[in-house]
């Protein structure tokens, strides 16, 4: 039987939160019918402050169940880049480079997209709406990596501090 560690029950909840995150923070990019939303900035912080494995899966699976409201053709794409876009900050933060890692794990879903819109749209649109989406989506990750970026830098910082107070007042009684 799997054990439900603080990890999990967080990554679950933070899955929900990027779901919500995506969905109800959006805004519309008329010429492609695609969007613009701050879920990234979450994705990229579960990676920085989760590491790889929970990172991976809040980022993959609460994106992917925003896409299953309005995008469907894109929930194995998302899971698969949004996953991705998770487990880098975490791998990277392991060795040392967290801000890498979060510019890194961004720049995997701008390029991902890419191809997946070139492909999920291949003879239509599909190479005119990834050019479309390219802007947006590199906008979508520089936010997404600072922002998650700093959000794990000040979540560390209480956390830290937390376990500070925690030893001294243990050290008191």
């Amino acid at each position: 039987m799997t054990k439900i560690t603080p990890k999990l029950v967080i990554a679950a909840l933070m899955a929900a939160s990027i779901a919500a995150v995506t969905l109800f923070l959006r805004v519309p990019i008329p010429k492609s019918g695609g969007y613009l939303n701050l879920g990234d900035i979450l994705v990229i912080f579960c990676g920085a402050y989760l590491g790889p494995l929970y990172g991976a899966l809040a980022g993959g699976i609460g994106s992917a169940v925003a896409d299953a409201v309005g995008y469907p053709i894109f929930i194995i794409p998302t899971l698969i880049i949004k996953g991705l876009e998770g487990f880098i900050p975490g791998l990277l933060q392991r060795r040392g480079f967290r801000l890498i890692g979060c510019f890194v794990g961004a720049g995997v879903m701008v390029v991902g997209y890419y191809f997946a819109e070139d492909f999920v749209f291949a003879g239509k649109i599909g190479h005119a709406a990834a050019v479309t989406e390219l802007p947006f989506n590199l906008i979508q990750g520089m936010v997404g990596a600072s922002g998650g970026y700093l959000l794990s830098k000040v979540i560390n910082r209480l956390s830290e501090e937390q376990r500070d107070d925690d030893a001294k007042n243990e050290a008191s009684t």
